[in-house]
């Protein structure tokens, strides 16, 4: 899959995106729907789908649905959202844009 590089991205509401995102701060808006994302700050917002997400501080919204999330810090759900799996990891996958890089 393409690999997209940002500082900062929101996907708006209803996007559906076929690709890997890697930012510092990626938002998920409602009800949009993301293949995989490598961040710092990830935020999925309500009824937003994500196939996989790996990050640092990861925040899942309402009635959002993620198959699978991998942290290294801190991972906050909503009781409502559905996770099928997740793990705290160590390090992330690969390394993140520094900012001024892109």
């Amino acid at each position: 899959a393409d690999e997209l590089l940002f500082e900062e991205v929101r996907i708006g509401k209803e996007s559906i995106v076929e690709a890997t995102i890697v930012g510092n701060e990626v938002i998920v808006e409602r009800e949009a729907e993301v293949e995989k994302i490598i961040g710092s700050k990830v935020v999925v917002e309500r009824e937003a789908e994500v196939e996989y997400i790996e990050g640092e501080e990861v925040t899942i919204g309402r009635e959002a649905e993620v198959m699978e999330v991998k942290y290294t810090k801190e991972l906050k759900a909503d009781p409502s959202a559905y996770i099928g799996k997740s793990e705290k990891i160590s390090t992330l996958s690969r390394e993140l844009p520094r900012r001024g890089q892109i």
